[in-house]
């Protein structure tokens, strides 16, 4: 489904230039692969347990962070936590 979303949908740069974010919260955990594949490569840089940031070698791409999906960050009791990480990280900008 990946594949073929990018070969016949492939709208994520051009909605990155409509969009102008500055800031990307990715809540994927552990789907590194799905971000390279669609975005490009980067590197991860540990701010707090599942919480990385994220650089591109793209450097017209924002500032982005990775963590897990709400859901499983309540299942593993992370939810709270991880909301102050983030608002932490957010009223920094």
């Amino acid at each position: 489904l990946l594949e073929e979303g990018l070969k016949y949908f492939p709208v994520w740069k051009e909605e990155l230039k409509i969009l102008k974010p500055d800031v990307i919260i990715f809540l994927t955990g552990d789907y590194d692969w799905r971000i390279r594949k669609v975005i490009g490569k980067f590197q991860t840089k540990s701010i707090a347990p599942k919480l990385d940031q994220l650089i591109f070698e793209d450097s017209s791409m924002p500032l982005c962070y990775r963590t897990n999906h709400p859901q499983r960050l309540l299942f593993t009791f992370q939810y709270r936590p991880m909301l102050g990480h983030l608002n932490n990280l957010l009223s920094n900008l």
